[in-house]
C-alpha cells in the first residue's frame, strides 16, 4: 500500500482488506540488486458480539424472557433453537417449553464468533419438561441377534410425578402422533420395563423423549441389549441428556472409529431436536489428514442411523479415523456404536462438545 520499511524485520499493519503486493530488494556494496515479489491477502476481522444478554435466565413454564444482542463486522447472524436469522442488533421474546441454550452465531467471510445462554424453565402442574435417551431398539441385529430395550425411572423428589415416554420412530420427524406409554412415580420408587418398547406397543428402531407433565423429571437409564439366548450379551447403557447437551450451532465435537474393522463394526446416529440441525463431519486419517466432508441436514426431532460407511456416502475406513462434528444451525446429539462382531457387545461414544 505504498508503505516502506529498511528494518531486518519489517511489520505492518494494512489499512483495509485486500490483495497486496509486496516487493523485497536487498543491496550489497559492488553487485547486483536482488529482488523478490509476493502477494498477501488482506481480510476484515471477524465478527465481534458485544453482549448476548436474556431479561431472566430462570423462568416458570409458561413464562417468557427478551434475548438482546449486539454484533458488527457480520454478514449473517442466527440464534438457535427456533428463532433463526437475526439483525446484527436487536432482542426477541422467547417463550422455551423446556430449560434451553440459546446460541448466538454471528458469520461472516473472515470468521465467526458466538455466545450462549440458558434460559432455565421451571416445570410446574400442566406443563412438561423433556429429556432424551438417543437410541432404543426392538429388532433383529447381527449374526441372528435380537435386540432389546430395557429402561429404569427412579423418581428422587420428595413428592408424586407422572408424564410420557414418548417414541420417535427412526427416519420419521417426530410428531403429537407419535405412541407413548404414561408412568407415574411415587416419592423415591424406581419402575423398570423389562422390554420398553413392548410395553409402548411398538418395534423397530427409535428414539425415547421422557416428558414430565407434573414434577420433575426422573433419573431415566436405559440398557439396549441383544436378548440371543446364549448369544445374549450385557449390551450398552445410555443416560437421558437434557436439550442442553446437545450440540449447538458453532458446536464442534469429536466421533473417533475403532481401529479393527476386521473385529468391530461402527455406527453413527442422530437426534435432531425441535429447530431441525444442519452439520459437517470432516473425516481425517490416523495421522490427521483431511480424507473428505459430508454436510446432513435434518427436520424437527429426527432420529436416524446407519453403518458409518453408509452415512458418510460410501467413505471406507482403514481404522482409527477422527470424525469432526461441526454444528453450523439448529441442534442435535450426534453419536457413534462401535459393536464386537464375536460376542455382539455395543459401545457408544457421544460427541460432546469440545471447549
Amino acid at each position: 500500500d505504498g508503505v516502506t520499511s529498511t528494518a531486518t524485520t519489517a511489520l505492518h499493519a494494512y489499512g483495509g482488506p485486500g490483495s497486496y503486493t509486496w516487493t523485497l530488494t536487498v543491496s550489497v556494496a559492488g553487485g547486483q540488486n536482488c529482488v523478490r515479489t509476493g502477494t498477501v491477502s488482506i481480510s476484515n476481522a471477524p465478527p465481534v458480539i458485544s453482549f448476548f444478554t436474556a431479561t431472566a435466565t430462570s423462568i416458570n413454564a409458561g413464562q417468557s424472557t427478551t434475548l438482546s444482542w449486539a454484533t458488527s463486522g457480520a454478514t449473517s447472524v442466527q440464534i438457535d433453537p427456533n428463532v433463526g436469522v437475526v439483525g446484527a442488533t436487536g432482542s426477541v421474546t422467547v417463550s422455551p417449553r423446556e430449560t434451553t441454550t440459546y446460541t448466538l452465531l454471528a458469520s461472516s467471510p473472515s470468521g465467526s464468533a458466538f455466545r450462549r445462554i440458558t434460559i432455565t424453565v421451571n416445570p410446574i402442574g400442566g406443563t412438561s419438561s423433556i429429556a432424551t435417551i438417543v437410541t432404543v431398539v426392538s429388532a433383529s441385529g447381527f449374526s441372528g441377534a435380537f435386540y432389546k430395550t430395557t429402561l429404569q425411572l427412579n423418581n428422587p423428589s420428595n413428592s408424586p410425578v407422572f408424564g410420557r415416554l414418548i417414541f420417535h420412530p427412526k427416519d420419521t420427524s417426530g410428531s403429537d402422533a407419535d405412541p407413548f406409554v404414561v408412568y407415574a412415580l411415587a416419592p423415591g420408587q424406581t419402575l423398570e420395563y423389562k422390554d420398553l418398547l413392548f410395553n409402548i406397543g411398538v418395534s423397530g428402531n427409535g428414539s425415547l423423549d421422557v416428558v414430565a407433565d407434573s414434577g420433575p423429571l426422573p433419573v431415566a437409564n436405559a440398557r439396549v441389549y441383544n436378548d440371543g439366548g446364549d448369544q445374549g450379551t450385557m449390551g450398552v447403557t445410555e443416560q437421558a441428556f437434557a436439550s442442553g447437551d446437545a450440540l449447538a450451532a458453532g458446536d464442534v465435537g469429536v466421533l473417533l472409529a475403532p481401529s479393527d474393522f476386521g473385529n468391530f463394526r461402527f455406527n453413527i446416529g442422530i437426534r435432531s431436536l425441535t429447530s431441525g440441525v444442519t452439520v459437517n463431519f470432516t473425516i481425517r486419517d490416523a495421522n490427521g489428514v483431511v480424507q473428505k466432508t459430508v454436510s446432513r441436514s435434518y427436520g424437527a426431532n429426527t432420529y436416524t442411523q446407519q453403518t458409518a460407511t453408509a452415512f458418510l456416502e460410501a467413505y471406507v475406513f482403514k481404522g482409527n479415523e477422527s470424525i469432526l462434528v461441526s454444528v453450523t444451525a439448529g441442534s442435535a446429539f450426534v453419536y457413534g456404536t462401535v459393536a464386537d462382531n464375536r460376542t455382539n457387545d455395543p459401545s457408544i461414544q457421544f460427541a460432546t462438545r469440545l471447549p
